[in-house]
């Protein structure tokens, strides 16, 4: 479903991504793990087109993305939660959710009728709002969500384009327990045949979710493997986890 091929990427003299690949099949839950300063964002923003890659590829579906900006990507199906929030904080649960339905139906197109008065929009806005674990708050405004909720929110928006890869950045990042428990369970409730990429630090949710793991160090591919795996390589014990 996606492949990444070769990806190098320096800023001057300091390479941060030096020839890294990766496949992943449909329906696949891959994580990403590494050192701070493996390389891991920037990986990703060659993934998504957020930065031009030195070399190497980006292929999804068959497809070769070429050098194809962000939103080309995400209307072929590349779908990405940041790190950071970026929701639209004046607006409601329900609304920010409607104008992403409304990206992905094309409605902006029409540009003398206001999406948000459509209740086909505002119906499934409130449903993936349940869906979301945020049907309480659908009417309430972004800015006045706690962070958990914020990231189900960003995370409910890339949903609500239908995407066929979804990359997630530190989704549990700043998060408490309750908020981190409630966020596995949305990624556990992700559809089937979504695959997924996802850069965790938290090596508990990381080991729960995924079913391969590869790991990075050095903006290379130290090793690539099964949780059980890569928790029992000597070099990944010694390097990333603490434990050599």
């Amino acid at each position: 479903m996606f492949e990444a091929r070769g990806l190098k990427k320096s800023y001057g003299a300091l390479a941060v991504v030096r020839g890294v690949s990766l496949s992943v099949a449909a329906g696949e839950r891959h994580g990403i793990i590494g050192p701070n300063g493996a390389g891991k964002t920037t990986f990703f923003n060659l993934l998504s087109g957020e930065a031009a890659a030195d070399a190497g590829e980006v292929c999804m579906d068959g497809i070769n993305l070429g050098k194809s900006p962000p939103d080309a990507r995400a209307r072929a199906g590349l779908g990405r939660s940041f790190q950071h929030n970026s929701l639209f904080a004046g607006l409601t649960v329900a609304e920010n959710l409607a104008i992403a339905i409304a990206q992905r139906k094309k409605l902006y197109k029409i540009f003398w009728r206001g999406f948000l008065s459509r209740t086909e929009v505002f119906a499934e806005a409130l449903d993936r709002a349940h869906r979301l674990g945020l049907g309480a708050q659908a009417h309430t405004r972004a800015a006045h969500l706690s962070h958990g909720a914020m990231r189900q929110l960003e995370i409910g928006l890339t949903l609500a384009l239908r995407p066929k890869v979804l990359l997630l950045d530190e989704p549990t990042s700043g998060m408490s327990p309750e908020e981190t428990a409630a966020i596995k369970n949305l990624i556990r409730r992700l559809p089937e045949e979504l695959a997924l990429l996802v850069i965790e630090h938290d090596m508990d949710v990381i080991f729960d979710l995924a079913s391969h793991i590869t790991v990075l160090d050095y903006g290379e591919v130290l090793m690539r493997g099964a949780p059980a795996e890569v928790r029992a390589s000597p070099a990944v014990r010694a390097r990333y986890l603490g434990m050599g």
